[in-house]
């Protein structure tokens, strides 16, 4: 009888089609994932060429490398930090592309989310403590960049100009109003707290949003860190603009329009959220084009769609008028548009080949990519030369971004032209936000949802690295400082307009510290840089009168009341002058026009006052003292607060130590209300 044959424990070379098996399921050959190993490779090479790049440019921080140079104006500690989240990066992403080629990555297996937030589903909202901490914590201790100055002089002075984000202007407004009534004062900690508690809010849709990039059943953990840590992380960080508020509601907007494209909001959020948005901000009119495909796309009748696409231009209306936002300050936008296109034209940055021109501009998107998403940059040019996964093709979401990032990039293209993408980077970021959205919603071309754990990493390093070399750098206030004069370097390619602004800053910051030599030079580079500006003729003026230079001053102010002749503060700084020259006539009856024109004030009155005594008209000086005197009587107070006279004495001997006090109510005069309706550039 023939014993039966022992089964055999090795697996066969081949099995039937129809055999069934409990084994593990194969991985895919190495063949099929040629295409993602060509991806993996591109990223690596970019990695490596931007820590190149990176390092090279730090080593020599120069203006046509704004976006790329920041570690070289860090200091010692700071820059040491950023340099080992930079290598910490590169070597993540080199480790998991070299890992990629040994262990292909298993299509079955599911990545795991984190066991700590399975547990605890509440957690994100607990992270927001610390993570709003942290940005207090790096609050913006350099106000030099966008319009920032311009900002805490409105706040200070209690002028309300809406500019063109109305919206938003209304909001600071009413929380420098809130902190004033509260009693705690206008402090730059305390309006740090308005832009951090904008980082909050952006964090948790920026939740939201991540979950509605990924596919169905993935983590978003992913997209959701390098959402948060781009370059725009620094408008949350105590930045003293209307740009954390428009950058909210852009993300809001994004949100509503992601879920729309999903099937799963209402087409009414959308509409109301893009109403509010263009009220934020007139920039965000680049929104459009996407609202237009959604609401385009929607299989409801015709009368239906025309009433979703009006709805929003009737909320923004509504909007505008509550904030008191007329007609005629939507020139306002347009104005400041064609004075800096007419100081780029100006300034002879348009002279040259063609060629020349389109390479310097192409220069300044660059580092501005490079400055905001560097990480999704990557993704986008690496995924580039990948497969494109099946079933992507013409997905609604998808569609909805890559409309939102060509229209924000055509923008910012234009933007660069008559803008200075360097000093102006919070208006430009804002456009260039969509293309980081529409590259992190591509990351499938990477098999980046994948068992990529390293690379994924790696990406997120690096991110961190960029962003935190330009928080560092504006928590510092003299790194800050170090950056925006070599921005505003003379081979910096700037306008008229943007180079005469920039000096103005700083003709600005050395008057706050007292440097007033300094503030001169400055005042001297911006009038160079603009001559056409009256502003800075009377600048020179004021800054010459500070250094005791009152004969030099002189001439300019002269010129500046050529150019504008009811431009009283030119007239009480050129009266001044002659006080100091003792030309007493003609200090009297500069400062007398003066006070006519709209120096109606204790100070201007009292000067008059002094001029009038001393070109021999005791009489007229003393009723001029006593109308001061009536209308305002803690006047007095504060005069002898400023020359610490006696009390008994101040009121009789308000002629006598004018010099002493002349020197003090002088400056409160000129650097505080008078002069700050005429920062803004539609100012002639």
């Amino acid at each position: 009888m023939q014993q039966p044959q022992p089964i055999s424990r090795k697996p066969k070379r081949g099995r039937p089609a129809n055999q069934t098996t409990e084994e593990t399921p194969a991985r895919v050959a190495p063949e099929a994932d040629v295409p993602h190993a060509r991806s993996l490779l591109a990223l690596g090479i970019g990695a490596v060429a931007y820590f190149v790049v990176v390092m090279a440019a730090s080593s020599r921080p120069s203006p046509m490398t704004w976006g790329i140079d920041l570690p070289g104006y860090l200091s010692s500690p700071a820059r040491a930090l950023v340099a080992l989240l930079a290598l910490s990066s590169l070597g993540l992403l080199l480790s998991g592309i070299l890992g990629s080629k040994r262990a292909r990555p298993d299509r079955g297996h599911k990545p795991a989310r984190l066991g700590l937030y399975n547990g605890i589903p509440w957690l994100p909202w607990i992270l927001l403590i610390p993570y709003g901490c942290l940005l207090w914590v790096a609050r913006t201790r350099s106000h030099l960049l966008g319009d920032q100055m311009i900002w805490l002089e409105c706040f200070r002075t209690h002028q309300q100009r809406l500019f063109s984000e109305p919206l938003a202007a209304g909001i600071w407004y009413a929380f420098a109003g809130a902190l004033e009534g509260a009693g705690v004062g206008i402090g730059l900690p305390l309006l740090a707290v308005l832009p951090v508690l904008c980082g909050l809010v952006a964090a948790i849709l920026l939740w939201k949003i991540s979950g509605l990039l990924v596919p169905p059943g993935k983590p978003r953990g992913f997209p959701f860190l390098l959402l948060l840590t781009p370059g725009t992380v620094d408008l949350y960080c105590g930045y003293i603009e209307s740009y954390p508020l428009v950058s909210v509601a852009v993300l809001a907007y994004t949100w509503f329009g992601l879920r729309h494209a999903r099937a799963r909001g209402s087409g009414i959020p959308l509409a109301v959220s893009l109403g509010v948005t263009v009220a934020s901000h007139l920039v965000a009119l680049f929104l459009l084009p996407s609202y237009v495909y959604l609401v385009l796309r929607r299989k409801t009748p015709v009368i239906q769609r025309l009433a979703f696409l009006f709805l929003p231009v009737l909320v923004g209306v509504s909007v505008l008028l509550a904030v008191a936002y007329h007609g005629l300050d939507l020139l306002n936008p347009v104005r400041t548009l064609w004075v800096a296109i007419r100081g780029a034209m100006r300034s002879g940055g348009a002279s040259g080949p063609g060629w020349v021109q389109l390479l310097k501009q192409g220069s300044d998107l660059a580092n501005l990519w490079l400055l905001v998403m560097p990480a999704p940059l990557l993704i986008l040019l690496s995924g580039s030369v990948g497969p494109r996964p099946e079933g992507s093709h013409g997905e609604p979401h998808r569609t909805f971004l890559a409309i939102m990032a060509l229209s924000g990039a055509l923008l910012a293209a234009a933007l660069v032209v008559p803008g200075s993408p360097a000093q102006d980077w919070d208006l430009m970021s804002l456009p260039v936000v969509p293309l980081a959205l529409w590259a992190l919603s591509r990351s499938e071309r990477l098999d980046l949802f994948q068992d990529r754990r390293l690379i994924r990493g790696g990406l997120i390093a690096l991110a961190l690295a960029s962003s935190s070399a330009f928080v560092l750098l504006n928590a510092d206030a003299d790194a800050g400082l170090r950056r925006f004069k070599t921005l505003m370097a003379p081979t910096a390619r700037l306008s008229t307009h943007e180079r005469a602004y920039g000096n103005e800053k700083l003709m600005k910051l050395y008057t706050a510290q007292g440097a007033h030599d300094s503030v001169l030079v400055y005042a001297r580079r911006a009038l160079a840089a603009d001559p056409t500006n009256v502003r800075y003729w009377t600048n020179v003026g004021l800054s010459s009168y500070q250094v005791g230079r009152y004969a030099e001053a002189i001439p300019y102010l002269k010129e500046a009341l050529r150019r504008d002749p009811e431009r009283w503060t030119a007239r009480y700084d050129l009266g001044l002058c002659y006080l100091e020259t003792e030309r007493y006539e003609d200090a009297a009856e500069n400062i007398a026009i003066a006070a006519q024109d709209g120096g109606q004030r204790p100070d201007v009155l009292h000067c008059l006052g002094i001029a009038l005594f001393r070109s021999g008209k005791p009489d007229s000086a003393l009723a001029v003292w006593r109308s001061v005197l009536a209308r305002w009587p803690e006047y007095a107070a504060q005069l002898r607060a400023r020359s610490g006279t006696p009390q008994a004495s101040a009121t009789r001997r308000i002629s006598s130590n004018m010099s002493a006090r002349l020197v003090g109510s002088r400056f409160t005069t000129c650097g505080g209300p008078g002069r700050v309706s005429a920062n803004r550039a539609t100012v002639p």
